[in-house]
């Protein structure tokens, strides 16, 4: 597999396009009125706690309090695991010891408290946080408060692992635990000491900081996005990175000189004439994955659609048919629909629960197969996830941890018109809400002559009849209308004022 980082720079957006055999599978967007604070490590001061959602508020100084539950502070002080799917376990508490604890023992009103966001403040949601801190490097991850070291789960040889445990114990001060990220494996004793002594004072800095710094308070800052996208993803397996712009390319430059000058000769300045995203098909790929339909080669498609508490796709055979039998059809439609789902979602970045409702399959060994593909396919995706089984009715439901903004949220916005249902009005419905409203304008207000504003669109309908429907209403409300047409006005909105346009009745009712 072909895997290459393409980074595109213009004044109002940075974006990270990481291709798979030129195919698409993750869209990084920073812009200059988003500022990204997952990583950032503050002084918070407790605001509220809610002893009945075991949950605290906690202001970091942000517009909107932070919000830290009860797991939050058990879960990441015994386990750590990285955007990037790596994991350690930090901890041999047993879970019946965990759950004796309430937050309302562990937190008080007032009270000053180090935190790290763990997710980005979405929609109308503030920052989600943890009291388990920790600060990533290239190769290892500091994970304040423990002395335990850690190794990703990434690898299985015990060998390795032990040796890299040793070496990390050797090199570490107390009080400071260490885990090693998959990239590590291989490297020298040099690199990781000055890995070690990197990190440990960026932590000795944060320390600093908590006792001069009243709550609330910035102690950390998480690197920008291109460095920390390079740091996570910039390994041997990449085989180039392409940047469109002089400056940026000078300071990733810099940093890779700094961490791993061995890849720094497949970090490329793109200077042709043609946009970069062009050239490489990355526009075409963002518009359709903010279709609602995605097609797939064999003529079946998939259908998104996005609901308060989950996120449901649909697999659809389409036009694919098949040469045997149906059986055979629709399991391979839904395993060509599993690749792409796996796909969409690391590239649309998905979190919350998911359902997915495939094609009923009859026989029990083509729905283990397809679990089985689906759960493989997962293993590429940085983000933690959870898959349940597939139930007799073709469900799938899963859970998958989103830490940014999804790609529909950075690029769309709630439609005026609709007010993001997908539905408006009909042409009729809205001629039934004008029927009854000149009756009010008539009977009520005793006007006997009124004009009607309605859409380009609206307007034709009534002209389709040479004015049949519009005269129908004048003669049942006895009153005389005036049609006029608003370009600008939705499809199912219209206006109702007098002869003269200086009073509108529709706001009367």
């Amino acid at each position: 597999m072909n895997k290459e980082i393409l980074i595109n720079v213009a004044p109002h957006e940075k974006r990270i396009a990481i291709l798979e055999d030129r195919k698409l599978t993750e869209l990084i967007v920073e812009r200059p009125d988003q500022n990204r604070v997952v990583g950032n490590i503050y002084k918070g001061r407790v605001v509220n706690v809610l002893p009945g959602l075991q949950s605290a508020f906690i202001d970091i100084g942000l517009l909107k309090p932070a919000f830290m539950n009860l797991s939050d502070m058990q879960e990441r002080s015994l386990r750590y695991r990285s955007e990037d799917g790596e994991e350690a376990l930090l901890s041999d508490e047993q879970p019946d010891t965990r759950r004796r604890l309430r937050i309302e023992h562990l937190l008080k009103k007032g009270q000053s408290i180090l935190v790290q966001v763990i997710k980005e403040p979405l929609s109308t949601k503030g920052a989600r946080v943890t009291n388990g801190l920790s600060i990533a490097g290239r190769f290892l991850v500091l994970v304040a408060g423990t002395d335990f070291i850690g190794v990703s789960k990434k690898t299985r040889d015990r060998g390795e692992r032990r040796r890299l445990k040793d070496l990390i114990a050797s090199l570490k001060p107390d009080g400071i635990g260490f885990i090693v990220r998959t990239v590590a494996f291989q490297k020298s004793d040099r690199e990781f000491e000055t890995e070690i002594k990197n990190l440990v004072g960026r932590w000795q800095e944060v320390v600093k900081q908590t006792e001069k710094k009243e709550a609330p308070a910035l102690l950390h800052q998480e690197e920008r996005i291109t460095s920390a996208t390079l740091r996570d993803l910039f390994t041997d397996a990449v085989s180039r990175v392409l940047v469109d712009d002089r400056k940026e390319y000078q300071q990733i430059q810099k940093v890779i000189g700094r961490t791993t000058p061995e890849l720094s000769n497949r970090v490329i300045h793109y200077v042709e004439s043609q946009p970069l995203f062009t050239v490489f098909n990355v526009e075409e790929q963002i518009e359709n994955t903010l279709a609602r339909k995605v097609f797939l080669k064999s003529g079946g498609y998939l259908i998104f659609d996005y609901a308060e508490a989950m996120v449901v796709i649909d697999v659809n055979t389409g036009r694919s048919q098949g040469r045997r039998n149906a059986e055979e059809t629709i399991f391979n439609t839904n395993m060509e629909a599993a690749r792409e789902i796996a796909r969409q979602l690391r590239l649309r970045d998905l979190g919350g629960l998911i359902v997915i409702d495939f094609i009923d399959m009859m026989v029990m060994e083509n729905r283990r197969k397809l679990l089985e593909e689906f759960h493989n396919i997962l293993k590429k995706d940085r983000a933690p996830f959870n898959i349940g089984k597939i139930s007799e009715f073709g469900i799938l439901e899963m859970t998958r941890k989103r830490v940014r903004e999804n790609l529909i949220h950075s690029y769309t916005e709630i439609c005026t018109g609709c007010s993001g249902t997908g539905r408006i009005f009909s042409k009729a419905s809205v001629v039934s809400s004008i029927d009854r409203f000149m009756g009010y304008v008539r009977n009520i207000l005793g006007f006997k002559r009124a004009r009607l504003v309605v859409s380009s669109a609206l307007a034709a309908y009534f002209l389709e009849d040479r004015k049949t429907v519009l005269r129908e209403i004048s003669n049942a409300a006895g009153i005389k209308i005036d049609l006029e047409t608003d370009p600008e006005l939705p499809m199912d909105k219209f206006k109702i004022f007098d002869k003269d346009k200086k009073q509108e009745f529709t706001e009367l009712f």
